[in-house]
């Protein structure tokens, strides 16, 4: 890839237990782009994967994230929440089989 920017994974923290689901993440983040994979972790994170880097780049950009009436911190998933090889996995695994 060209570039080190903050790529398509974007990293979920502080939901509640309501907004701890995929349907709720991919709808919220729906808004800034297309949302290719949501994988939730424990203690209410999640990480998100768009599209493409500038997607991502926009929902990082928006200050306030309110899913499901609650707010949420977003960042970009650093290398500890993603590897790299898992990354390229997910990418493969959703062109082959797109689920939801």
């Amino acid at each position: 890839g060209s570039g080190r920017g903050g790529g398509c994974n974007i990293y979920v923290s502080k939901l509640p237990a309501e907004a701890s689901s995929v349907p709720a993440l991919s709808a919220h983040f729906g808004q800034f782009g297309e949302v290719v994979k949501v994988k939730l972790l424990p203690h209410g994170d999640a990480l998100v994967l768009f599209a493409s880097p500038a997607q991502a780049a926009s929902a990082v950009r928006t200050e306030t994230h309110l899913v499901c009436g609650a707010q949420a911190r977003v960042s970009y998933a650093h290398k500890q929440h993603v590897p790299a090889h898992v990354q390229q996995q997910q990418l493969q695994q959703q062109q082959q089989q797109m689920q939801m």
